[in-house]
């Protein structure tokens, strides 16, 4: 259950189990340690998902897009909610209550595959990340979410458009917004990479390629 039909079969089940919900963007829809249980499908929109350290600097986690599900967690485990969900913009929501998942992953063997899947993908990619973290430099992996924002052209070049909101792409990696400028000015100074009005394009793909292996 993937793809295009996963988000068709979605909306038909949450239009019948359960109630919908506009949020405006930067709107918190759930907070770090809160008790209920309920379950959110993304109908559309995007959230983001943090929570905050010790000294109260907020960490980022990851962002999703409509077709995706959180706050299961919580209502299979019983847990208090380990995260907050912000809303990044305006993000429409179906809302199941714990009772409802649990039906559905009774009457529904697809669904509950796709959600066994669905929550395997972001252990991987949590550990990924926490690799990442441990395994690279800061460089490194500016280097690399870089990489991954770049898109290929039809003359082979890459770019990446529009140009990125350099506070979001530090929250991103869990840092400050000078150190990601630092970063792509050295890198704009070394000509790996050419700052345009609308775009950075990559100059030399294999500069960071090699860097973020390293």
């Amino acid at each position: 259950m993937s793809g295009p039909n996963t988000f068709s079969r979605w909306q038909q089940i949450t239009g019948q189990l359960s109630r919908r919900r506009l949020f405006k963007a930067e709107e918190v829809i759930i907070h770090e340690d809160d008790t209920d249980d309920q379950v959110y499908f993304i109908l559309s929109g995007k959230v983001k998902v943090t929570n905050f350290s010790l000294r109260g600097r907020e960490i980022w986690h990851s962002d999703l897009t409509a077709g995706t599900i959180f706050g299961e967690m919580a209502a299979l485990t019983g847990s208090p909610r380990s995260v907050n969900i912000t809303a990044v913009d305006p993000t429409r929501l179906a809302i199941l209550s714990r009772q409802e998942l649990f039906d559905l992953l009774e009457a529904e063997s697809d669904f509950a595959i796709w959600l066994l899947k669905e929550m395997a993908r972001r252990l991987e990619d949590r550990t990924d990340k926490l690799n990442a973290v441990v395994a690279q430099s800061l460089s490194q992996r500016i280097r690399a979410e870089l990489l991954q924002l770049a898109s290929g052209q039809a003359d082979g070049g890459m770019v990446i458009r529009p140009v990125p909101n350099f506070t979001e792409l530090a929250r991103r990696l869990n840092t400050d917004r000078e150190n990601v400028s630092r970063e792509i000015s050295t890198l704009t100074k070394q000509g790996v990479l050419a700052r345009e009005p609308d775009l950075i394009r990559i100059l030399n793909r294999d500069v960071l390629e090699q860097s973020v292996s390293i």
